[in-house]
């Protein structure tokens, strides 16, 4: 008898504690969330602030420029020699050493530029929008999405 009731006893004290645990538990990830809420609201305040910003690089056309192959319709511009303009993202440390690939949509480009006029040697000016995507290839390469316009340098 006295065995049973101290078994009772053990199994009833061992299932109150864990409840009670739980329960704290329960309480910390809801504070947890809370914080973890806040601190995405201001994060994603942040990046889009970040998302307004444009940054500007001018580089030389290591090779002609052409249609890329797939069915974007893009056009492939492989840069050479690229240099920040105005960089607010600090982004030209990836460019500056192998250059950067830009598949560009025509819509980029300014009236009466095309494909056939960008020939190796020219010197572009290029406008990313904020925190743009970039391939971590050599030479990184950075898709249409990202570009806001190309202008030839005359």
């Amino acid at each position: 008898m006295k065995k049973t009731k101290m078994i009772l006893l053990l199994t009833t004290s061992l299932f109150i504690l864990g409840a009670c645990g739980s329960n704290s538990k329960t309480t910390e990830k809801a504070e947890v969330s809370k914080v973890t809420n806040s601190s995405t609201n201001s994060s994603e305040g942040k990046i889009k602030e970040k998302e307004m910003k444009t940054s500007i690089f001018s580089g030389t056309l290591a090779e002609d420029a052409k249609m890329n192959d797939d069915d974007s319709k893009t056009v492939r511009l492989v840069l050479e020699k690229v240099e920040a303009v105005d960089d607010p993202e600090k982004i030209i440390g990836m460019m500056e050493t192998d250059g950067v690939i830009l598949n560009a949509p025509k819509e980029v480009f300014p009236k009466g530029l095309d494909e056939n006029q960008l020939l190796k040697g020219d010197t572009i000016q290029f406008s990313l929008q904020g925190l743009s995507i970039m391939t971590m290839s050599i030479p990184p390469q950075i898709p249409g999405n990202s570009i806001t316009s190309i202008e030839k340098i005359i």
